[in-house]
């Protein structure tokens, strides 16, 4: 059985790397996806995919920092910070070009040999992200 923590290691490398397939990889197929701000979880690599485009069209240059976590059996528990120019439209919101910090918590549930995410559970606050899309007037 692997080390949890490799599947995020593998997971974030490629969200720096820009490497879309690489971070659906890092899930199962059938993956449950539960972020706390909408009103249902999503499922499935298709959504991954989709997501991933939405936040390489919004964020060009999006990275993670300041990552750490804690792992159990089956399980990584990862505060983390998303970093990236807001340079297209997100969640209705035209590019403002501002630098956005995206602190997130995300639960990680592993498959038994912690190969792959079968579900994540990720929590922020949606008004700190939104605040920092707007325009500013510098």
């Amino acid at each position: 059985m692997k080390d949890p923590q490799d599947v995020l290691l593998r997971n974030f490398a490629a969200f720096d790397a820009k490497d879309a397939q690489g971070v659906i990889d890092t899930y199962t197929e059938d993956c449950i996806l539960i972020d706390v701000a909408a009103p249902e979880p999503t499922y499935g690599s298709a959504f991954l995919h989709e997501h991933m485009a939405n936040l390489s069209n919004a964020f060009p240059d999006m990275h993670v920092e300041d990552a750490r976590w804690l792992t159990g059996e089956n399980l990584i528990a990862a505060e983390f910070v998303l970093v990236g120019t807001h340079l297209g439209e997100f969640l209705g919101y035209p590019p403002s070009g501002n630098v956005i910090r995206w602190v997130t918590c995300s639960f990680f549930d592993l498959t038994d040999d912690n190969e792959k995410i079968w579900k994540e559970t990720y929590y922020y606050d949606l008004a700190s992200v939104t605040a920092q899309l707007q325009p500013r007037d510098d």
